[in-house]
């Protein structure tokens, strides 16, 4: 368990070293900074060109198997078309997205 101890920022009594407000102003920081990286903008132009895409929409037209459970495709099933091994263009590409699967069972 956690003691009580002030936010970095404003001095607030708080589990963590930032408050909930500093927190979140810190999570916006840092997600816009990764979001004006140059560097990754090159690099998703790069994975995601218009090729990827238009593979992606023939893989998930067509329904296929899961590369990591094996199972076929159901409608309404969230399913992702996108590399297993980020990076690899070689990787299998079609998998059914188990976290959002959970995330709207919950």
């Amino acid at each position: 368990m956690k003691f009580p101890t002030p936010c970095a920022v404003c001095g607030e009594v708080t589990r963590e070293t930032l408050c909930p407000t500093h927190r979140a102003e810190k999570d916006r920081a840092n997600q816009l900074r990764r979001d004006n990286n140059p560097q990754r903008i090159a690099r998703k132009k790069e994975l995601y060109n218009p090729t990827y895409r238009k593979i992606s929409k023939a893989i998930r037209g067509a329904g296929g198997v899961c590369h990591l459970c094996g199972g076929g495709v159901v409608p309404g099933d969230p399913w992702q078309t996108d590399h297993i091994e980020a990076g690899n263009k070689n990787s299998p590409r079609y998998y059914r997205d188990w976290e959002t699967d959970r995330k709207s069972v919950v």
